[in-house]
């Protein structure tokens, strides 16, 4: 499955949210915790890679910590590109059908949405 690191963002956050909701059987909660294993060093890599471009902003900031907006722009869209970026992931895909009681709030339905189906 091809997702943007964006939608991974989001895909992970409902997926922690899921896992804390203590409604998943069995099947389910093992394809959550294999998805959030696979999202984890696509995540980690662009969080290490993003805290890298803001500890240069800071290292070229004045004495009243105020940087160039032309360098704060330029960081902006590195980071907006890195997120539509499409990465070719394997995710399994979540069965909402066999959960007895979907107790979440809807921003989290909306965020497992790519990778999950109901069948009722």
């Amino acid at each position: 499955m091809k997702v943007s690191l964006k939608q991974c963002l989001n895909i992970q956050a409902g997926l922690v949210a899921l896992s804390e909701s203590k409604m998943l059987d069995l099947k389910n909660a093992f394809v959550v915790a294999q998805n959030m294993r696979t999202l984890e060093p696509v995540i980690e890599s662009f969080n290490s890679v993003r805290e890298d471009f803001v500890a240069k902003l800071r290292e070229k900031a004045d004495e009243n910590d105020e940087v160039a907006t032309e360098e704060v722009e330029k960081v902006n869209k590195a980071i907006n590109e890195a997120l539509e970026e499409k990465h070719n992931l394997g995710l399994k895909t979540l069965n909402l059908s066999s959960m007895q009681e979907i107790d979440v709030p809807a921003k989290v339905i909306s965020q497992i949405l790519d990778i999950a189906e109901y069948n009722g």
